[in-house]
């Protein structure tokens, strides 16, 4: 009797999408209790409903969200996900040919080069990570990760606490106490991890200095190798350059997180993003020398020196990037890179999509009369939807 149930909903939530001649569908896929991957099915879609009350007749259109079924996957690659959500619509009875949106989460699955369709969010991350790929930024992330996994006991914590007492015996001027984990999926996070590294370097450094000396082997050898490493004049250069960058993906970040946003909204906050990144990436030079006079003084403070390596003719492990100052080499090597990168990603994933989700906001101007601008985004989205339109002018 359930089954029958559910097979006359199905019937119905069908015959509606297909009248509307226009639906998203919407995937997600999670383990259930049997450990059996299982690919939970959605639409969405716009259903007109008529009213007759006191002898007149309003029509009124709603956005519908109804959950299809479970589907059963064997592999959760992207090219095996996307053959069972079309297999899915067509057990359904649903027209594959009025699709005309997605909504993902995977990103994992989703991340392939051609065959992705992400959540705005996960874009965000993947362009993020994509970036993140620099070699003296991926570096970097890797040592604040192992250096958070070190004092995660309570005795290296005490004396890293300690050591942040000791720095900075005001409360008002402390700010924090204990490192933050790097989340490797949620880079909205990792801002505050940067964030946090940067503010307790000094406080780690003294730390770790006490610690290299304890009888425990382990941990004395393990101190010695992190004080090495967070004393290096390319982590110190690699994790302001990432507390300057992820500061602005911060703010779309969270915009991204927030509900009843709509697309045109996030391609506009990613144009400004991109703007301003690309406002610092021609001024890079006067924006590096501030980060380079920040990390001097962390280097000060930490009794080193901000150096450039060695200058070889021919390098395969690292940069061999010619500069005739250490500021000159870094801001080279890692801060326009980083820029470059991330600009490329954010480019690729969100601003390249502007002129189709503008051109629906020509539908309800601000106006009664659109400017020249507004008419070529309507003709972009007419030319777009042509065969939805059904019309051949």
């Amino acid at each position: 009797i359930i089954a029958a149930c559910g097979e006359i909903i199905k019937q119905k939530i069908a015959t509606e999408v297909n009248s509307s001649k226009c639906f998203s569908v919407l995937a997600d896929e999670t383990m259930d209790i049997p450990t059996v991957e299982q690919l939970t099915l959605c639409v969405r879609y716009v259903k007109k409903f008529e009213n007759n009350s006191n002898n007149f007749s309003v029509t009124d259109y709603r956005i519908c969200v109804h959950f299809l079924q479970f589907t059963p996957v064997t592999s959760t690659k992207g090219k095996n996900l996307a053959e069972a959500i079309l297999y899915g619509l067509e057990e359904c009875l649903i027209d594959k040919h009025f699709l005309r949106g997605q909504g993902y989460d995977e990103a994992a699955s989703m991340s392939g080069k051609f065959r992705g369709e992400h959540c705005v969010s996960h874009s965000l991350n993947l362009a993020l990570s994509n970036a993140g790929e620099v070699p003296p930024i991926r570096n970097c992330f890797g040592i604040v990760e192992k250096m958070y996994a070190f004092f995660n006991t309570p005795k290296r914590q005490l004396i890293s606490q300690k050591s942040a007492d000791s720095l900075a015996p005001d409360k008002a001027q402390r700010q924090k106490h204990k490192l933050k984990q790097l989340c490797p999926a949620r880079w909205i996070q990792r801002h505050d991890t940067v964030l946090v590294m940067v503010q307790l370097l000094p406080a780690v450094a003294a730390a770790l200095e006490e610690i290299k000396s304890w009888d425990d082997k382990d941990s004395s050898s393990n101190a010695s190798l992190l004080l090495n490493s967070v004393e290096h004049s390319e982590v110190i250069i690699s994790l302001l350059c990432s507390e300057k960058l992820l500061g602005y993906s911060l703010v779309l970040s969270k915009f991204l997180q927030t509900v009843n946003i709509d697309l045109v909204s996030v391609v506009n906050l990613a144009s400004n993003v991109e703007s301003a990144i690309c406002q610092i990436r021609e001024n890079s030079k006067e924006e590096f020398s501030k980060i380079f006079r920040n990390a001097n003084s962390i280097a000060e403070s930490l009794s080193v020196t901000i150096t450039m390596p060695r200058i070889t003719k021919k390098q395969i492990n690292r940069s061999s990037i010619p500069a005739d100052s250490a500021e000159m080499y870094y801001r080279r090597s890692i801060f326009i890179p980083w820029l470059d990168s991330f600009l490329a990603n954010i480019t690729e994933r969100f601003c390249k999509h502007k002129n189709i989700p503008k051109g629906f906001m020509c539908l309800l101007p601000s106006s009664s009369l659109p400017s020249e601008q507004e008419r070529e985004q309507f003709l972009n989205i007419a030319t777009f939807y042509q065969e939805d339109l059904d019309c051949n002018n």
